[in-house]
């Protein structure tokens, strides 16, 4: 099922500096790895394209030094029942980042020039905010919910997309997933920011090891 939306789904930039972000702990340096298994259920399956919207040289503008780019789309899949499936998409750069908030604006500003020079039906919803879930230690983390195109939609399901885009920043890596249950997709259901967020956090603490 081609729904990996992420390299078409924009994000919108909000630049808001306060206090907490100069409490960020630097854990030393790190990287991301994208194992075969993630999060107990979610496997790993062959990539069409890459789940991170930008290449090095972007990722050296938004704050990245050094920049690494990992790419990744996961699913669970049930043979008896192929609708309770659900879809993670992960993405992320790793290097030195000096000031992790910035960072992460600026990515979020990059999505958004993405999606402006798309077909426009892609879009945004509100913007994109803050989320403190637990295990997030030493980052910053946002969500924004967004809308878009299904690549196929067949036998009268949804032709619109509602997706949650989950982004964090740390000093040493910059990760975006886009988790998504089959049964919502066919519903025309978004994500629960919250939950996105949760599972986002989840994810930081797999992928992101020792360098």
């Amino acid at each position: 099922m081609a729904i990996v939306a992420a390299a078409t789904v924009g994000g919108y930039f909000l630049y808001n500096r306060d206090a907490e972000k100069a409490s960020l702990a630097d854990d030393g340096p790190h990287k991301l790895v994208a194992p075969q298994t993630v999060l107990d259920e979610y496997q790993k399956e062959p990539m069409s394209q890459d789940s991170f919207s930008g290449d090095l040289k972007e990722a050296d503008k938004w704050g990245v030094k050094d920049a690494q780019k990992v790419d990744a789309n996961y699913s669970t899949k049930d043979k008896s029942n192929p609708i309770a499936g659900k879809l993670l998409s992960f993405g992320g750069a790793y290097g030195e980042i000096e000031d992790p908030e910035k960072t992460l604006d600026a990515f979020f500003a990059h999505m958004k020039s993405e999606t402006e020079k798309g077909d426009g039906e892609t879009k945004l919803i509100g913007e994109p905010k803050v989320y403190k879930p637990a295990g997030l230690e030493g980052a910053v983390l946002k969500c924004q919910q967004g809308k878009g195109p299904m690549s196929a939609a067949e036998g009268g399901g949804p032709k619109e997309l509602s997706l949650t885009l989950c982004a964090w920043s740390d000093h040493s890596t910059l990760g975006m997933t886009i988790p998504m249950e089959v049964a919502d997709i066919m519903a025309g259901k978004t994500s629960s920011p919250d939950e996105a967020a949760a599972l986002t956090a989840r994810l930081r603490e797999v992928v992101r090891v020792e360098r």
